[in-house]
């Protein structure tokens, strides 16, 4: 009775598990991503002229890791950066600035520890034009020195203000960038289709960095309406991983907002052409989505799949080993028996002995 009393516990139990292990992998299968959260700060402290709210790429990002079944958190940065405002943070993002406060060097060593930690840190330029003409680049050079060392990366300046690169075949001057454009096998993942852009360049690239660079019909235009041309493009974008992080600087910032693009094109930068898939493609390989993505690198990936193979199994083999355990307590209950027989006789005849003894 005891045995199979046991076997019944055993099967309810293993239902148990078969039931909490489906809920189980329903809700991991349904997570497409080990974190719930990411953070980006944006630094709005050094003469900002694009505020977090109108990095509308950022919304779309949020939007997009709800497929992850995880949420973006957008941080405001409104005095100088430190150690502990980078803890957590998965991107910084440090926006056009008009160069009035410069970054001390404390900042910079703070931002240059949390790359080499892992951080990952996005610069924004943008073009001489419109309502950017106050860019100043001169900070930003200033951090890039400190950050890759001299003469390694730097925005073209004059006069501290930054160029204009455009097309001149198009009559509205906008760049036309594809993979064709780009050299980097990591950028090049990035960049599906065509990104429509006008953009401020790098006077100085290092050969290491990835890049995307504009074909011969591109020509430099600086604030003074001085023109310049290279056969060979002009850079207006580079990106490298340094120790375990990432470093992104691109002269066409202003895709990454929603400010309308121009007359011609009744839309904002960021929906115009393919640029949007390329932001949030670049967003999401700063921010390191895929290495928290659920899939083949899990501990133990076979174990969502298999488990209730493994518990079914365990299932069989207890009903399999129910008429074993059921012939073998019919047997030790015979021995039981037998003994007692063998016991009972024993005291019967010692009984009779002392009787005789008696008469």
């Amino acid at each position: 009775m005891r045995s199979k009393k046991t076997i019944v516990l055993l099967l309810l139990f293993t239902t148990s598990l078969l039931i909490m292990a489906n809920d189980a992998i329903i809700e991991i299968r349904a997570q497409k991503s080990l974190r719930t959260e990411f953070k980006i700060l944006v630094d709005e402290y050094h003469g900002a002229m694009i505020k977090a709210d109108e990095l509308y790429s950022l919304k779309i990002l949020n939007e997009t890791l709800k497929d992850y079944s995880a949420i973006l958190r957008v941080l405001r940065l409104n005095e100088r950066i430190n150690y502990e405002d980078l803890y957590s943070i998965d991107l910084l993002i440090i926006p056009p600035t008009n160069g009035s406060i410069a970054f001390s060097d404390d900042e910079k060593n703070a931002i240059k520890s949390y790359i080499k930690g892992g951080g990952s840190l996005l610069v924004l330029g943008v073009p001489y034009m419109g309502g950017f003409k106050e860019f100043n680049p001169t900070i930003l050079n200033d951090l890039f020195e400190y950050i890759f060392g001299f003469g390694q990366l730097g925005f073209f300046t004059k006069d501290m203000r930054a160029d204009i690169v455009i097309d001149y075949t198009n009559d509205n001057g906008f760049l036309n960038l594809t993979k064709e454009n780009v050299k980097g096998e990591n950028l090049e993942s990035l960049l599906n289709g065509t990104i429509i852009v006008k953009s401020a360049s790098f006077e100085r690239v290092s050969s290491d960095f990835e890049i995307i660079k504009t074909s011969s019909v591109a020509i430099r235009v600086d604030k003074d309406e001085g023109i310049y041309y290279n056969e060979s493009g002009f850079i207006v974008l580079a990106m490298k991983e340094i120790g375990k992080g990432k470093v992104v600087a691109t002269g066409f910032g202003q895709i990454f907002t929603g400010i309308k693009a121009s007359f011609e094109y009744n839309v904002s930068w960021v929906e115009l052409g393919d640029n949007k898939a390329f932001v949030i493609n670049l967003l999401k390989y700063l921010i390191n989505l895929k290495k928290w993505e659920i899939g083949g690198n899990i501990i133990f990936p076979w174990l969502p799949e298999t488990l209730p193979i493994i518990l079914l199994a365990i299932s069989a083999t207890s009903l399999g080993l129910y008429p074993i355990a059921k012939r073998k307590d019919i047997q030790r209950r015979a021995k039981l028996e037998e003994k007692r027989k063998k016991v009972k006789i024993s005291e019967i005849l010692k009984k009779i002995r002392e009787e005789e003894r008696e008469k």
